[in-house]
């Protein structure tokens, strides 16, 4: 029984709880003696008395009691994964995984409790249960030191439990030798249900800490990405981690950053400018605080020449009536202005002071009066422009980093460039329904993207519904066609002149509608209609509508700025890919599910032996840092955040300073007398909370004296 292979079955027991144990054991009503050979493996020839078998879950123990009733759980464990005296281990990290399973399997975690070294040589080293040593607990409050309070409430871990191994190093070699073995713990053994909740359960691993990053970069927290984790692994028995283990991952994130943000920024601008088509940069910094950084990739410039003449302006106060008139491009000038005052005579607007000074300067942003500018339509209100804000403010956050800013912004543009790529694919991959029958509308659908088809293809229906030629008059060379424009309710609208130049094959609308959005109007529709004119000609399609204005190297994956196209992240990807369509193959299927489990588990256990991993966790957690953040391998900080920046609409950036930093920042100064309250603190008489009337300060700031003397106050 001591060697752990076969339990103990026990018979006629009772279930007992006691103030040692605070879970049940079995208990024997008349346990007998153990026998000899057994007790000295187990108890060293102390008098421990062998009183029952615990069960936690997959973790069972046999459980003894000293006679002065102190109780210790010894582990039920097969021999083959039990440390063996005496037996030579060729590494350190054979030794920590050994026994580190062994802690898995019997319900307890381990740490390295020291070592001893020779002329720079390790010569011992003793591994230990992590519940080893003695709380070092606080006799003062550390919020008040001054006060002699005693302890504020807190938890400990440490059971001053001896299981342990010891082991003393080859000489020359990386060979251990294990000469000491304690298997016995003074603490009840974790259930196999919640190793999870363990130390080294809680460790997150590379795909945990990857999946909370990603989610950060498009503002989802910790809390959130926890829930979403849960859900996509089943439950939180197959979870890694608790909620503050994913709320520490930004602290991590922002520890390791510190202040090399500015350098891991241009860390990650200087790689891309020597690896990407075409990117370039540039930083302005002011005595080391850097000022600004402007940078554009291929696709920005490539999207500026052909998309760059976009304004936007404020005018979100128009209300709908408002805003209907003012931005109708057809009505005339003297239209708008006799509506206008209809408008404010209406409402009773006459006397409004900012729509009076709106209207003084109509010039300036009603679209009717600059209708020969090109492409005045694409001029927007920011309300048309609320989409873009919305999509910075859903990836990045006012307190981002610099490096994490930057991170987000590659997020959001690569969303972006991905909706784009949508909307191209469907262009070209799909056709819109015709409305009219016409070969115009026909070609047009050929050109256009389907977003732009869809405003010709209006235009080429209202040609026929709301627009019909009512003069014709010859000039010279060139023919001038009056066609008249009506609106829904056939109510007449507006004249409009369109002038064809027979040689020239040219067409005019005083309308400008080509010069306003760039594709054809409805009048000159009417006209083509009339000609029986079946194709655009190519002066009037602006390339910037085209389906093809844009090269196909703009949506390869290099442009994607926000994908990690490492040789190790490639690889990582088509790993995981390749085990989801393994498993979605066997979805099903269980004898198939089983035996690929198996073959798994088998080559897992064979990369482990081939390739073994750091035995420190916090060396292992860095390189993931600086694989998501970025490495800067200087360590000299040339440049330096800037600092009190304020930006519309921030805010306070004030927040609730809780006890344990009020307790940090007063342990770095030094208490004094206050003449008030007669105590060693970290106030004096001018702010003493009992000295009369600077209770009331905050009321003060709010009320009138008046009002204080009527609430009895000084």
């Amino acid at each position: 029984m001591g060697e752990g292979d076969q339990p103990l079955i026990l018979t006629n027991c009772s279930l007992e709880e006691t103030a040692n144990l605070l879970s049940p054991v079995v208990r024997e009503e008349q346990p007998e003696p153990l026998d000899v050979d057994n007790f000295g493996i187990l108890t060293d020839d102390s008098p421990l008395r062998y009183i029952g078998f615990d069960q936690q879950g997959y973790h069972s123990s046999l459980v003894y009691q000293t006679p002065n009733g102190s109780r210790y759980w010894c582990p039920d464990v097969s021999s083959d994964f039990k440390p063996v005296v005496g037996k030579i281990y060729l590494s350190w990290d054979e030794v920590y995984k050994m026994y580190e399973t062994y802690g898995e399997m019997s319900g307890f975690q381990i740490r390295v409790a020291g070592y001893k070294k020779w002329k720079g040589e390790i010569t011992h080293r003793v591994l230990v249960c992590n519940k080893a040593g003695k709380p070092r607990g606080k006799m003062i409050d550390s919020v008040h030191p001054a006060s002699m309070f005693g302890a504020r409430s807190s938890c400990f871990k440490v059971t001053g439990c001896k299981a342990l191994i010891r082991l003393r190093g080859i000489k020359g070699t990386t060979n251990y030798e294990l000469y000491e073995f304690s298997e016995n713990h003074n603490h009840e053994l974790v259930s196999s249900e919640n190793m999870d909740l363990t130390r080294k359960g809680k460790h997150l691993n590379f795909d945990d800490l990857h999946f909370v990053h990603a989610m950060s970069l498009n503002r989802v927290g910790a809390t959130v990405a926890h829930r979403l984790q849960t859900s996509l692994k089943g439950g939180h028995h197959n979870m890694r981690g608790t909620r503050n283990s994913y709320k520490n991952v930004s602290r991590d994130i922002r520890m390791f950053i510190g202040e090399r943000d500015v350098q891991l920024v241009l860390k990650k601008l200087e790689d891309r400018a020597k690896n990407l088509h075409n990117f370039s940069f540039e930083v302005y910094h002011f005595e080391g605080v850097l000022q600004a950084i402007f940078w554009a990739d291929d696709v920005s410039k490539l999207s500026y020449q052909l998309f760059g003449d976009v304004i936007a302006f404020d005018a979100t106060y128009s209300t709908n009536k408002l805003h209907k008139l003012v931005w109708n491009v057809y009505i005339s000038t003297a239209t708008f202005e006799e509506k206008w005052h209809n408008l404010m005579a209406e409402y009773a607007l006459g006397n409004h002071i900012w729509l009076n000074e709106m209207f003084s300067i109509r010039e300036l942003w009603v679209p009717c009066y600059f209708r020969d500018i090109p492409m005045c339509c694409l001029m927007k209100t920011t309300s048309c422009c609320e989409s873009s804000n919305s999509m910075f403010k859903v990836t990045s956050g006012s307190t981002n980093t610099l490096v994490q800013f930057l991170m987000c912004f590659d997020t959001a543009i690569d969303n972006q460039r991905y909706n784009q790529r949508l909307v191209d694919f469907k262009s070209k991959s799909t056709t819109c329904v015709f409305k009219t029958g016409l070969e115009l509308e026909v070609h047009a659908a050929k050109i256009y993207t389907q977003t732009i088809f869809k405003d010709v293809q209006k235009e080429i229906y209202k040609c026929m519904i709301n627009c019909f030629i009512t003069n014709v008059d010859l000039v010279e060379n060139f023919k001038v066609f009056t066609v008249s424009h009506m609106d829904n309710r056939s109510d007449f609208v507006n004249h409009f002149k369109v002038s064809v130049y027979m040689l020239e094959h040219s067409y005019e609308c005083s309308c400008m509608g080509f010069t306003r959005v760039g594709y054809l109007c409805r009048h000159i529709f009417c006209v083509f209609r009339l000609h029986q004119i079946k194709n655009i000609p190519d002066r009037y399609i602006s390339n910037r509508w085209r389906k093809l204005s844009l090269p196909s190297r703009v949506y390869s994956i290099s442009q994607r700025l926000s994908v990690d196209n490492s040789e190790v992240s490639v690889l990582r990807n088509e790993v995981a890919d390749c085990l989801n369509e393994c498993v979605d193959h066997l979805a099903f299927n269980v004898d198939g599910l089983s035996s690929f489990h198996q073959k798994m588990k088998d080559l897992k256990r064979e990369l482990v032996d081939n390739f073994p991993a750091s035995s420190t966790s916090k060396k292992k957690k860095q390189c993931v840092i600086e694989h998501l953040v970025g490495q800067h391998d200087d360590e000299t900080i040339d440049l330096l955040p800037p600092h009190g920046i304020r930006n519309k609409g921030c805010g306070t950036n004030r927040r609730l300073v809780g006890p344990g930093e009020k307790a940090i920042e007063n342990s770095k100064k030094n208490p004094r007398m206050c003449r008030s309250c007669n105590q060693l603190t970290f106030h004096d008489s001018r702010n003493c909370k009992k000295k009369p009337g600077v209770g009331n300060q905050h009321l003060k700031s709010r009320f009138s004296t008046d009002d204080l003397c009527f609430f009895g106050l000084p």
